[in-house]
Parts: structure tokens; sequence; C-alpha cells
């Protein structure tokens, strides 16, 4: 009984609040944030400029979500894309207005 007493007491102190404020880190303590960003652009290429031209894949390509091969591949697939639809003029209508039409016209299609 008295153990349950003390577990009791226990919980209430954890769930009291602190007295002081947790400290929370400055965003760059020591440079660490630097040196990270540092080794993740040394260890990864440079972008091509089919990529680059894409918002929708420049942004893939920053957070790492797909690997550089991958990202290089559907780079080159909507450029092909771009080439063989450009000329009608529904597509080439939607294209001046969104820059990202194309990456966006490669992802929609079934892949079965």
């Amino acid at each position: 009984m008295a153990r349950a007493a003390r577990r009791l007491e226990e919980a209430a102190q954890l769930s009291r609040p602190m007295d002081r404020e947790i400290p929370t880190p400055s965003p760059n303590p020591d440079g660490a944030c630097e040196t990270l960003q540092a080794l993740r652009s040394v260890s990864r290429p440079v972008p091509s400029t089919t990529i680059q031209a894409s918002p929708g894949l420049m942004k893939l390509w920053q957070d790492g979500v797909i690997s550089a091969q991958e990202l290089e591949r559907r780079a080159a697939e909507v450029e092909r894309l771009r080439q063989r639809f450009s000329e009608m003029p529904w597509h080439a209508q939607r294209a001046a207005g969104d820059p990202d039409y194309w990456s966006k016209l490669y992802d929609s299609q079934v892949t079965l």
C-alpha cells in the first residue's frame, strides 16, 4: 500500500509544471548546422539544369528523399514529355502558367 502511495506521489510531482523553463538550443550553437550542410553538399552532386528548372524536382533533390539517379531519370522523362507535347496548345497554355507542369504531368501518368 505504501508503495502505491509513493508511486502516486511521484506521478503527481512529474505532472506539476516545472519551476524553470527548459532552454531551447540556439539554431547554430557551435556551427553544427553549417557543418552538416557542408557535409550534405560534399556528398551530393550538383543537380542538372533540368532538375533546377523544375521547382518540384528541385524540392525533392533538396529534401534528399529520392536518389540523384532517380531524379535524373525523372528529369529526362519530364524533358521528353515537354519536347513531345509542348506544341499542343492545350499543354502549352497550362505549362505557361505553371513552371512545374511537365513534372506534374509525368507524375500523373498511370504505371501498370
